[in-house]
């Protein structure tokens, strides 16, 4: 369970990131200075809102397959429970808009997919949103995604009997406990993801509709003009995050390669920020899993430079329970937390203050301030 929790948390950690070859924008470098909040990060957090209304509207138990079900079963119908809630979620915020916005929520949600842990397009051929596919097509070609639509129309093709389940399509290529099954299909899917445009053109096409409605553009206009420095604060580790580091980090070499290539403001902001959302309130355990503990060290170093004494004393404790050097390897950690005994958790668990969360965003804002990296 804690290997697949660490994949998820490294493909969340990386979500949107600078695609392979890729050049580091000029926000990755030493003395950058933040530019305006782009119109485009309000319909990126809105499709982050879409998620919360599938979730918030579902009914797990609509397709309940009864207490004696197989493991599969359960997945069937947990799947569709989600996948039928995405078609209502995007027509309300469509009918929200003015007429000549409508589609607008869907070319959000296509954004949203291109910087997603799953690519755009095994999300949108075996993902819950899958679902929306053929309808979704037109709609595409409607705003000039024809590379992606050709793409999408062959990857509906590795699936003859296209049906209303996503999850039978997920089944056809991976078991239910993620093997690979059908070999050929899913070499199949890898290679439409890896020819797939990653270059924003979904969210350029949906920026190009927001603008062509000018009293709509114009709200959306006052809603930045408003925003406070905690969501300026988001808006800046996203970009650092899509910009400024690889697609994905797994060894520690290459964590520790990707953030210190930054400039040293930027880097102890990925550093704190890997903490922030490790945290479960004080508890750094799902921190420890991940891939930015790999920088703990480091991090320990950023926190004292920025005189944030009491996280930076917290966080020796955290690493006192571990062996000498701290364990850079995610594998390790738990290595050594296989044995810890319960005076070992209890001391991990009091390591850090009750109000962690809070200290550390509090630093991050101090350090986007000071630095010229806040917007």
């Amino acid at each position: 369970m804690r290997g697949v929790f660490a994949a998820v948390m490294a493909g969340f950690l990386a979500a949107a990131a600078l695609p392979a070859g890729a050049e580091p924008a000029a926000i990755c470098q030493r003395g950058a200075r933040a530019a305006a909040v782009p119109l485009d990060y309000l319909l990126h957090l809105e499709a982050r809102e879409y998620h919360d209304l599938v979730v918030q509207r579902m009914d797990p138990a609509a397709f309940d397959p009864g207490g004696q079900a197989e493991w599969e079963d359960y997945l069937r119908s947990s799947v569709l429970a989600e996948a039928i809630e995405w078609p209502g979620v995007l027509a309300d915020k469509a009918a929200d808009l003015p007429p000549g916005a409508h589609d607008l929520p869907w070319l959000a949600m296509l954004a949203d997919l291109e910087g997603g842990i799953f690519g755009p397009a095994e999300a949108l051929l075996i993902r819950p949103q899958s679902i929306l596919l053929p309808d979704l097509l037109p709609l595409m070609e409607r705003h000039g995604l024809t590379e992606e639509t050709a793409i999408l129309r062959e990857g509906m093709a590795l699936f003859p009997d296209w049906d209303l389940n996503p999850v039978d399509r997920q089944l056809a290529i991976y078991s239910a406990e993620g093997d690979i099954v059908d070999a050929r299909r899913e070499e199949a899917l890898r290679k439409l993801d890896g020819s797939y445009p990653r270059g924003g053109r979904a969210m350029a096409a949906a920026v190009a509709l927001l603008e062509s409605q000018p009293e709509l553009a114009q709200l959306y206009r006052a809603r930045l003009d408003a925003m406070g420095d905690e969501a300026r604060l988001d808006h800046l580790i996203l970009a650092l995050r899509r910009d400024c580091l690889p697609a994905w980090t797994y060894s520690a070499e290459e964590v520790e390669a990707a953030y210190l290539s930054l400039g040293s403001a930027q880097a102890g902001l990925l550093m704190m920020d890997d903490l922030a959302q490790g945290l479960d309130g004080n508890l750094p355990h799902m921190w420890l899993d991940g891939s930015g503990a790999s920088l703990a060290v480091q991090l320990v170093r950023v926190l004292d430079l920025r005189n944030e004494t009491v996280l930076a004393d917290g966080m020796r404790r955290v690493l006192a329970e571990f062996p000498s050097p701290f364990p850079r390897d995610s594998d390790a950690r738990w290595a050594a937390m296989d044995g810890f005994t319960p005076e070992n958790w209890s001391r991990l668990d009091m390591a850090l203050p009750e109000d962690s969360d809070v200290l550390v965003r509090r630093a991050m804002l101090s350090l986007a301030r000071e630095s010229g990296l806040l917007p």
